[in-house]
């Protein structure tokens, strides 16, 4: 029997597939994943079998699966854990959602959470092997082991909230039927005076930060992180007299960096692609000793302040 599979676009579904062309044009559609957790805080990893028609043998944190036509994603994600790993009668925590595309795949996953602390059976056709694991441990594992690359940029932040103890941390909140939540930053646009030399900074910075390249054109690029882009152009229709942070209008952007490491490791690097520490001798507690950040000033005078944490 033909398995079709609910094609998504930014706004919801907007048509449908058989899961063969989904694979084989690479068919942006909806999917989902659960990750479950003991009463006790362990989580449940499985691997694939060397089957599985995407990323076999890989590990995974949750059960989940592509949503099929007409099937609302919840009702989706409580038959694939029901199918995979036998786990049924438990409510399902919504935890957002989150894109994923590369060469192999490219989905909208809504990403969910649920309490279980009953026997696990697996479909004999997908799980090859599971265990229940410690979240301090599991995230030590996310960097050594090949686990599903979709999930682990979905959930990794939810797991390093459970290993540290803290509430859950969404993917991002959706709206209804996955729609983006209304009030949700749809794109931010800066007129540079030098499209190369903002190419070279921003470009650079951004793809650290995980945005990928989304549009080019002749006066303009832009970079792409989730449903919020990030837009430099030098526009025909610029005035004269280039931008100053000190007068009204836009100061700087702040920007999610990552752990004080990965900021760290930012901070070193920035220099060689255009940019400058600002506030070096207060660095990084410069916005006040609870807020651990580096203000970085590029060559034309954009500020952008990257926040670790």
């Amino acid at each position: 029997m033909t398995e079709l599979v609910a094609l998504y676009d930014d706004e919801g579904p907007c048509g449908v597939a058989d899961r063969a062309r989904v694979r084989a044009q690479n068919l942006r559609h909806a999917s989902t994943g659960v990750l479950v957790r003991r009463s006790t805080g362990d989580v449940y990893v499985h691997r694939r079998t060397e089957t599985k028609d995407l990323y076999p043998g890989r590990y995974d944190i949750c059960a989940g699966g592509v949503v099929l036509a007409g099937e609302e994603p919840y009702d989706s994600a409580v038959r694939e854990l029901a199918e995979e790993l036998g786990v049924t009668g438990v409510e399902l925590v919504p935890l957002g959602f989150a894109d994923y595309a590369d060469s192999r795949t490219r989905m909208r996953e809504f990403l969910y959470e649920c309490t279980y602390d009953g026997p696990v059976t697996w479909q004999p056709e997908e799980v090859a092997w599971g265990a229940w694991v410690a979240p301090a441990l599991l995230l030590e594992l996310l960097d050594v082991l090949p686990f599903m690359p979709d999930t682990v940029v979905g959930m990794r932040g939810h797991v390093e909230a459970l290993a540290a103890g803290e509430p859950a941390r969404p993917s991002r909140p959706a709206g209804p039927r996955g729609t983006v939540q209304p009030g949700v930053v749809h794109h931010v646009e800066l007129w540079v005076p030098d499209l190369a030399r903002a190419e070279r900074s921003w470009g650079w910075l951004l793809g650290e930060l995980g945005h990928r390249p989304y549009r080019s054109w002749e006066h303009g690029r832009s970079w792409r992180l989730g449903d919020t882009y990030v837009v430099v152009e030098q526009s025909p229709a610029m005035r004269d007299g280039g931008h100053d942070r000190r007068r009204a209008g836009l100061n700087h952007l702040a920007l999610h960096a990552g752990t004080p490491a990965q900021l760290d490791a930012l901070v070193a690097a920035a220099p060689k692609h255009g940019w400058t520490l600002l506030f070096a001798d207060r660095h990084p507690f410069a916005g006040g000793p609870e807020h651990h950040a580096a203000y970085l000033e590029d060559a034309d005078g954009f500020e952008v302040e990257l926040v670790a944490g």
